[in-house]
């Protein structure tokens, strides 16, 4: 319904004539993108990532958006498998983030972070559990720093306990969740990916009723959240543990 509503608006925006906005059609694109991406429909969603990157960079005073839109195409082309490309387009992120001014500092913390985080994710999928500690750490540093960043320690968290489990360290891996589950809690966030990763803690502990107990609760907020995505890996989770009784 979202993605209907934003199509219309783009559609009509060649009639505004003088009253025109540029910088909103970019960011209904980026808005485009990210419902998309939800749905999994990544080159959708990179086309009209694309799309805001052509706008953004025309104007100057949408520095952080250009560099957000390089930072959400290096995710998107994560998520579609092409890790080179989205590795170079987190580095491009990066590497934008010096040009902005200073009187933008909080934001361009901000930023770093955020593409910290990102690069972290894409190294997560590559295996290289060294660059994923050294990035979320980093990042982690500049959001505990940031009293508004508490999705910023969410996410990085998160990313620290699954390095911790998949090192079969698995103390040290329930209390990096057990953080990212408190604040997601506390901001009435989802808590799907939390849960999943306790029940992987729990199955690995050997824990099996514990196990399924998570692999539940992640499945019934993973739908609520309506993140194809979440809810194919809730599912998944669940089947895995099932099918070890």
């Amino acid at each position: 319904e979202a993605a209907k509503h934003y199509t219309q608006y783009l559609q009509l925006c060649p009639q505004l004539g003088l009253y025109r906005n540029p910088l909103m059609e970019a960011q209904v694109h980026r808005k485009l993108g990210y419902v998309y991406s939800t749905q999994g429909n990544y080159q959708v969603a990179i086309g009209h990532v694309h799309k805001a990157i052509g706008i953004d960079s025309l104007h100057s005073e949408a520095q952080l958006e250009l560099i957000a839109a390089f930072r959400d195409l290096g995710i998107l082309n994560g998520f579609a498998g092409d890790y080179p490309n989205a590795l170079k387009y987190l580095s491009r992120s990066l590497d934008m983030t010096g040009q902005i001014t200073s009187s933008r500092k909080e934001e361009r913390r901000s930023s770093v972070a955020d593409t910290y985080i990102a690069a972290a994710k894409i190294h997560m999928a590559l295996g290289n559990f060294k660059e994923v500690e050294d990035f979320t750490t980093r990042g982690l540093e500049i959001y505990e720093g940031m009293v508004s960043e508490y999705e910023g320690v969410i996410e990085a968290t998160l990313l620290l306990s699954i390095v911790k489990r998949d090192r079969n360290q698995l103390d040290d891996a329930r209390e990096f969740v057990n953080i990212s589950l408190k604040l997601a809690k506390q901001h009435q966030l989802s808590t799907a990916r939390q849960n999943q990763l306790l029940g992987d803690i729990a199955f690995l502990r050997g824990n099996i009723e514990e196990a399924i107990r998570h692999q539940l609760m992640a499945v019934k907020d993973a739908e609520h959240s309506r993140i194809k995505p979440q809810v194919l890996v809730a599912y998944m989770k669940l089947g895995d543990v099932y099918l070890a009784l």
